[in-house]
């Protein structure tokens, strides 16, 4: 998302022929830590950059009801994605990513966390549906299911642009459609210095239905329970295959 979201805002770039490295983007996670930086956190990156700024977190919604609240102008862009392939994205990424320890347990194991909520970011039902019912009916809140866009690229990326009131050629929605494919992405991740998203597992698959291959059926019981409990009851349906 935040690939596109920067690929946007340099439309003007793409029109004129120039190249637009994706992995040069200047916007940081707010709660995270930099140490190859000269930023100590996100937050102090964010207060150098000019308005409009483009911010992005994962932090739970207890941490930004308030400010939103307060700011009814602020633009919110939320991609959710089915809860079976996040986990299953969040095993690898935490066995690559040394921020997250390098996991080196099973699938099994891994499992058995998120079973017990020893995950960042918590619950990712709790978490998921917290952030829908709050967004679902507010004005200036855009929500995005990964598997929707994945679907039909060039639709959302031009409705991501509408939301944002940008305007924006039919030539370059064309062009960051072609840019943001996941074999694209790490191509380019490859030949202009972004080797460390393959290397932390940012970049991988990209796959919907990638989870058959590592569920048990307790596994996906336990996903059905969750989702009759906590999705269910908001409306909220993904696509698993």
């Amino acid at each position: 998302m935040f690939t596109i979201l920067h690929l946007l805002r340099n439309s003007d770039k793409l029109e004129a022929g120039d190249d637009v490295n994706v992995f040069e983007k200047k916007e940081s996670f707010l709660e995270h830590k930099y140490p190859y930086s000269p930023f100590e956190l996100g937050t102090e990156r964010a207060l150098t950059q000019d308005a409009p700024r483009y911010l992005r977190s994962h932090l739970p919604l207890e941490f930004w009801k308030d400010k939103i609240e307060k700011h009814p102008e602020l633009k919110i862009i939320t991609t959710t994605r089915n809860p079976k392939d996040v986990m299953v994205s969040s095993y690898h990424f935490c066995q690559k990513n040394p921020r997250n320890g390098n996991f080196n347990g099973t699938w099994a194991d891994f499992f058995e966390m998120i079973n017990k909520k020893q995950l960042a970011y918590g619950d990712y039902f709790e978490y998921t549906a917290a952030w829908y019912k709050f967004l679902k009916d507010r004005e200036n809140s855009l929500l995005i299911k990964y598997e929707d866009m994945k679907s039909n690229p060039r639709e959302y990326i031009k409705k991501i642009a509408a939301f944002l009131k940008l305007e924006v050629s039919e030539k370059v929605i064309e062009m960051i459609t072609e840019k943001t494919t996941i074999e694209n992405m790490v191509s380019e991740a490859n030949n202009k210095g972004g080797e460390r998203m393959i290397q932390y597992g940012v970049l991988r698959k990209g796959a919907i239905g990638n989870w058959k291959e590592y569920f048990t059926e307790e596994q996906n019981e336990y996903v059905k329970e969750r989702l009759e409990s906590f999705f269910e009851p908001i409306g909220l349906k993904f696509q698993y295959e």
